[in-house]
């Protein structure tokens, strides 16, 4: 699981359209897929994953400065304090 930290821009493949996931949105089902291959051989990646009963898509080189992965350990951690 990742959480959006920056503003996100991302394709919304239920709904067909651009739009904008804000931050703290939390993100699951995370996964990198190759998209196509550029002329000059440079590989195009891009990110799905869902939220909010959506399915999203956006390009790698965006979605990795504007996510963090969510430490889930720390509820465990928590718990062992208490």
């Amino acid at each position: 699981m990742r959480e959006v930290i920056q503003a996100l821009p991302v394709w919304d493949a239920d709904l067909g359209r651009q739009t904008l996931l804000a931050p703290g949105t939390v993100l699951a089902m995370c996964r990198i897929r190759r998209q196509w291959k550029s002329e000059d051989g440079i590989e195009e990646y891009a990110m799905e994953f869902e939220t909010g009963g959506h399915r999203y898509a956006c390009p790698l080189f965006r979605f990795q400065p504007r996510t963090q992965a969510i430490d889930l350990s720390f509820g465990s951690q928590l718990a062992a304090v208490r």
